[in-house]
């Protein structure tokens, strides 16, 4: 694995899958599946190499591209490593034939070893067969051993570019990892009753299901999803779209991209583009569309159809960016305005044409109140359903010895049943906890100390912060890093985005690639805290509840200060100051070869507010002197073209950048220092004129001064 990416390595990658096929020319029948495996796996890279080379990705792909092809990259550099251990053949040519019997005669495989190189160049080609889905809406063809060439079609250019433009927003991924969890017949009781028969067969119903945090509210969410995409999968009359509320979605789940990702997802249904989103298109082609121009659009879009469903998963984590910092009530005000406007758009909408409106939150009397009237229906965590997951997750205990104790399983069932009051989470929780148990003794001692119920859900997050303290000192680090960025980010994070921050150390100027920590450590180190998505390649904590352990505990006191610190180490490095970074040729360009700069140039400012301490400021300040590197960044934000560069008056721009935060303490310091308040930018734009469109009034007062 690499630092940066390129298509260069990409070749490489090419190179080492057609090694690895070749080696396994000649080879016995007992190596033929595996074999067959090699050659689909080199088969589909060349035809992601061909779309690559002749079609111009956006950021998202060319993220998940990334991701999957350093996946690999790990998967055929093991195998590699493996077969040379056997295969020390003679150069000499009339010997080559019975140097390579020999030594695949020696190579001996234990099955379990031989699974595992399968399971992972099977998982690969399946990823990369999603990928090619998802980028030309192409129907794959299952084969023997599951995997296949890929048969493409053309895609439709101008549709996938209309639909990128209405928002990026895609929620398939998400329900695909999701639905993929389910164990068993998981959520029957949910499908087969009253509330829930009634809400489908009959016409603009709204089924409103509350639950406790930890109920399994999202998989009840997916289930229904999935439920009714097969129901109604042959009668294109019928319009399913849904969203999946995050709270650390905040800068990208405001009611314009909801309501926006919902018209994707309708207008993606139709044969043809409806005309009402050709016509939005056409009308603010090279701008965000208002929010009553969407939902004019959206409103169009739902009469096309004879019937809509729409699923929203967890309400009560729908939030909104606001500049207020840790103003808890101010916050608090924005968050149920948005929450306010959202459902009052949609219950509009919901007058005037046939939609079923399903949604999920926790108690929270302001979301509540908004569903009086409606059908109700709680989730809570049945006890079918949790026989259903632990059965399925039993066979990981004692490293696959379980299936010798059949009693220590029947107590297993029984202490977590007792234990979990309805909480889903909770048997998760327990589960990976006995997982990591060496013994029977030992999970017998863990079963007789399960914490149980809601109460019992911090004890639950105390254990396994407690396992991470015994960690050996560097592991516990950097698994305190993940939890410090996975609880505190601005949003969900790629896998490529936190390995970065990880790799990051106050002081550094270039980056090392020394310090990348790989995919499985991120998720190994964490005590069953982390989960890492493989289909969105995302990473994030287990639950929101988790998240808010971590802040109602102070665990992470110096949580806001690490980030920033980590962010202004990141936009210092040198690379991002040079000529060379200036003239980039795009930023998917940039952003390939360094995950973490599109998520530290957008948000840093964001955490320095949040971090409330002058102990930041000088990390801030050291990094705002770089002058190459605050004109490159600032240049990219508001004259990517460089339109004006070349007739620019040379001068600091680190004002401009402490104003667009709303950074008052940076801006006196700076200010002390003699920055000048009325240098201009590209754009000929001084900082006051920006601090005032901004309504940062104390920062307005500052430069008036």
């Amino acid at each position: 694995m690499s630092f940066g990416y390129s298509l260069s390595d990409f070749a490489l990658l090419i190179q080492l899958a057609d090694k690895a096929r070749r080696q396994f020319v000649g080879a016995p029948n007992e190596f033929k599946a595996i074999s067959n495996l090699v050659r689909s796996l080199s088969a589909v890279l060349r035809d992601i190499e061909d779309v690559w080379l002749n079609r111009d990705l956006n950021l998202q792909q060319l993220n998940e591209l990334r991701d999957i092809t350093q996946g690999c990259d790990d998967v055929l550099g093991r195998l590699e490593k493996r077969l040379q251990k056997y295969q020390e053949l003679d150069s000499n040519p009339k010997e080559l034939k019975g140097k390579v019997h020999k030594a695949w005669k020696r190579l001996r495989w234990e099955p379990e070893e031989i699974k595992k190189f399968q399971d992972g160049i099977v998982a690969h080609v399946n990823l990369l067969d999603a990928f090619h889905r998802k980028l030309y809406g192409q129907v794959t063809l299952a084969t023997k051993d599951g995997v296949d060439r890929l048969h493409q079609r053309q895609d439709d250019r101008e549709r996938q570019e209309m639909l990128d433009w209405l928002t990026p927003m895609d929620f398939g991924p998400q329900q695909n990892e999701i639905i993929a969890r389910r164990q068993g017949e998981t959520g029957l009781w949910l499908l087969q009753s009253d509330e829930f028969r009634s809400w489908v067969d009959q016409n603009e119903q709204t089924l409103f299901c509350p639950g406790m945090p930890g109920a399994g509210k999202t998989m009840m969410s997916a289930i229904v999803v999935d439920y009714l995409t097969m129901r109604f999968r042959d009668d294109p009359s019928v319009g399913i779209a849904y969203v999946f509320c995050n709270y650390q979605s905040q800068h990208e789940q405001t009611p314009l991209a909801i309501l926006s990702s919902l018209l994707r997802q309708l207008a993606q249904g139709r044969p043809v583009l409806p005309d009402a989103l050709k016509e939005l298109h056409k009308q603010f082609k090279h701008k965000s569309p208002p929010l009553d121009e969407v939902v004019k659009a959206l409103r169009a879009t739902l009469k096309l159809h004879s019937k809509v469903f729409i699923v929203i998963d967890a309400l009560d984590e729908y939030r909104v960016a606001t500049t207020n910092g840790p103003d808890k009530d101010e916050n608090y005000a924005a968050n149920k305005e948005a929450i306010w406007k959202l459902l009052s758009e949609l219950f509009q909408l919901q007058t005037e044409i046939q939609v079923s409106l399903f949604a999920t939150s926790r108690f929270e009397a302001d979301i509540t109140s908004r569903f009086e009237g409606c059908a109700f229906k709680e989730i809570r965590a049945h006890d079918d359903d949790i026989l259903h997951y632990i059965n399925g997750r039993m066979p990981l205990l004692l490293r696959t010895q379980i299936s010798k104790h059949p009693q220590i399983q029947e107590k297993i069932r029984n202490e977590i049943l007792n234990s979990v009051d309805g909480m889903f989470l909770l048997a998760r929780l327990h589960m990976d906890s006995l997982i990591t148990q060496p013994t029977v003794g030992h999970i017998k001692r863990a079963l007789a100390d399960l914490p149980r119920g809601q109460k019992g859900l911090d004890k639950t997050y105390d254990k396994a912060v407690e396992r991470i303290d015994r960690q050996p000192e560097d592991s516990r680090r950097l698994t305190m890093n993940v939890l410090t960025w996975l609880s505190h980010a601005q949003r969900v994070l790629s896998v490529g985005e936190l390995q970065h921050a990880m790799a990051v150390c106050p002081g550094m100027t270039d980056p090392d690639e020394d310090f990348l920590p790989e995919v499985e450590t991120l998720g190994s180190i964490c005590a069953g805290l982390v989960r890492v998505d493989t289909v969105s390649r995302t990473v994030q904590l287990v639950h929101k509840t988790t998240e808010e352990y971590f802040k109602r505990k102070s665990i992470l006191p110096n949580a806001e200060k690490d980030i920033t610190v980590t962010c202004v180490t990141y936009l210092s490095f040198n690379i991002f100051g040079s000529d060379s970074f200036s003239t980039f040729p795009n930023s998917l360009a940039r952003d390939l070869l360094f995950p973490l700069f599109r998520y530290a140039d957008e948000h840093w400012g964001h955490h320095a507010i949040r971090a409330a301490s002058e102990d930041v400021d000088p990390f801030i300040l050291d990094f705002l002197e770089k002058e190459p590197n605050v004109t490159n960044l600032w240049q990219q934000r508001t004259d990517p073209l460089h339109r004006h560069r070349g007739t620019w008056q040379q001068v600091s721009l680190a004002l401009h950048l402490a104003v667009h935060f709303g950074l008052e303490s940076i801006t006196a310091a700076l200010l002390a220092k003699g920055s000048p308040p009325d240098a201009l930018d590209f754009d000929g734009t001084s900082p006051l004129a920006y601090a005032a469109g901004l309504s940062h009034e104390a920062i307005v007062s500052l430069l008036l001064a």
